[in-house]
């Protein structure tokens, strides 16, 4: 047997033992695969920047917007179209819901009255104004039984809950009631949304003297800017029948109502006194014209709010002034003396639906073991509730005529097939019936 040999005399280099190859630290890239050095940038050459961009926006423009100015932009709402085709339509006058012939046809609002209901926010954003020449509309069967009985010579004061489908031409019908109680020479008073004095947007602070919640910019807001202003003429022809004292001043009998209801409604403080005031001179006043009041959304007056007392309980609300005011108005407590109407128009887009109110609309009661709001159902007994319908063919008729006329229904003839359709489509709502056309126009 040979003798063994030591490692180290092993010859074979797969035997050799392996020497540490030296690295160079900080290094990811290998000397060998590295491309040529890069060439250096030329000067005033833009160097690119792979960060977070700067901000490159006009720093001029920084604060262009003035206080309200782009709320004024987004609540903007354009009652005319400079493109579409104008129309001689007959103006919408006061005479018209005594002729049965004039139900179904369509009128145009006088432009005396548009700048008017332009100030009471009559108008919405959500109407098709913007889509024909001047602001017009079908006028309604329930709107001329409705106007009829504005003409009536008692001192009779109407209460309605208008309730219908979404589009079903509500608030266009209070439109056409404004337009005739401005014309008769009424005082209109109205709320556009009853859902700014629920949803918490608006201040408010605690009466002793009533024991209810007020909102007091919001009162003095609609004093100064919207009743003083639109009912400027018939509120001057009034004269105080006492000596009131309203905030800080005092106003003797036989000063004209129209100054009071001006000066008064710009203290905070005072301006729910000084509604409830101006809502005393027109009950107890007999030189008084009848009275408009209407609130939009109106079931929004129904439902919880978001306001909360100082011990953090929810504010029911019929515990604040101005829906306790208008109900009062709703269920016979208070009355004009010379008459009136007061309406409440509901509104199926925007409001959660509340159990008593739906259960006072259909007639039913409240049942024993039901967890509905009993105050709710009790505090509008006494009003009467009107359901807005659809269109029928006439109605529909006259409203496809116009937008044809317009340029906005691409088709030479209204024929009846074509009615019956849109009214089958729409279910006879107007809204729906312009809609249609518009999207038979972008085809």
């Amino acid at each position: 047997m040979p003798p063994r040999l030591p490692l180290t005399a092993v010859s074979s280099p797969l035997l050799r033992p392996i020497l540490p190859v030296p690295r160079r630290l900080f290094s990811i890239t290998s000397t060998l695969l590295a491309g040529p050095p890069k060439a250096k940038a030329a000067e005033g050459a833009k160097k690119q920047s792979y960060g977070k961009k700067k901000n490159t926006k006009d720093e001029s423009r920084k604060g262009a917007y003035a206080i309200g100015e782009r709320r004024g932009i987004r609540t903007r709402i354009v009652l005319s179209n400079t493109n579409a085709q104008p129309l001689d339509t007959p103006p919408l006058t006061p005479d018209l819901s005594n002729i049965t012939e004039a139900a179904g046809n369509l009128f145009a609002f006088p432009e005396e009255e548009v700048d008017k209901l332009r100030t009471l926010r009559a108008f919405f954003r959500t109407q098709d104004w913007r889509l024909f020449a001047r602001p017009s509309s079908v006028l309604r069967r329930q709107a001329m039984e409705i106007g009829s009985t504005m003409d009536s010579f008692d001192p009779v004061t109407r209460r309605i809950i208008l309730d219908g489908y979404k589009g079903s031409g509500k608030s266009v019908m209070l439109l056409q009631l404004m337009t005739w109680a401005l014309q008769k020479g009424w005082i209109v008073i109205n709320i556009p949304n009853a859902q700014e004095l629920v949803i918490g947007h608006t201040d408010y602070e605690f009466d002793p003297a009533s024991g209810k919640w007020t909102h007091p910019s919001y009162t003095s807001h609609m004093l100064t800017q919207r009743i003083a202003k639109v009912n400027a003429t018939a509120l001057a022809n009034l004269s105080l029948t006492t000596t009131v004292k309203l905030g800080r001043n005092e106003y003797a009998a036989g000063t004209p109502l129209l100054t009071a209801v001006s000066s008064a409604g710009r203290d905070f403080a005072a301006a729910t006194d000084t509604l409830r005031f101006l809502l005393s001179e027109l009950q107890n006043n007999p030189e008084t014209p009848k009275v408009l009041f209407a609130v939009e959304n109106f079931n929004l007056f129904q439902i919880p709010t978001v306001y909360r007392d100082p011990d953090f309980k929810i504010i029911h609300p019929h515990d604040f002034a101005l829906p306790s005011l208008f109900n009062e108005l709703l269920r016979g407590e208070r009355k004009f003396h010379n008459g009136g109407l007061v309406m409440g128009v509901t509104s199926r887009t925007i409001a959660p639906r509340a159990e008593a109110f739906e259960l006072f609309l259909r007639g039913e009661e409240i049942g024993p073991y039901s967890k509905a709001d009993r105050r709710i159902h009790e505090g509008l007994r006494g009003a009467e509730v009107m359901e807005m319908s659809g269109m029928d063919g006439e109605e529909a008729a006259s409203l496809l005529e116009y937008c044809r006329d317009t340029g906005l229904l691409k088709v030479d003839e209204v024929e009846e097939g074509l009615i019956r359709e849109k009214l089958l489509l729409s279910s006879g709502l107007p809204k729906e019936i312009v809609k249609s056309c518009v999207r038979i126009a972008r085809c």
